[in-house]
């Protein structure tokens, strides 16, 4: 076994430092995009757009008259 380590010693080395290099780089990343703050402060506006589905219809009439009882 630890002839093993010995011989590739330097590819153990290696892998290792990509290892923590590529785990610092995904752990340093933001979690997701950032939302505009528009759409964050508009409830209305995060609704999915009207499709062409009866599912789609009805959530556009809902998204139609929440708005008109919010705004």
């Amino acid at each position: 076994m630890t002839s093993l380590i010995s011989d590739n010693l330097l590819i153990i080395v290696i892998a290792v430092l990509i290892g923590l290099i590529v785990g610092w780089w995904l752990l340093r990343r933001p979690a997701g995009p950032a939302a505009p703050k528009a759409a964050a402060q508009d409830p209305l506006a995060q609704l999915p757009h009207e499709g062409h589905s009866l599912a789609d219809e009805d959530v556009a009439a809902v998204a139609d008259i929440a708005g008109e009882l919010l705004g």
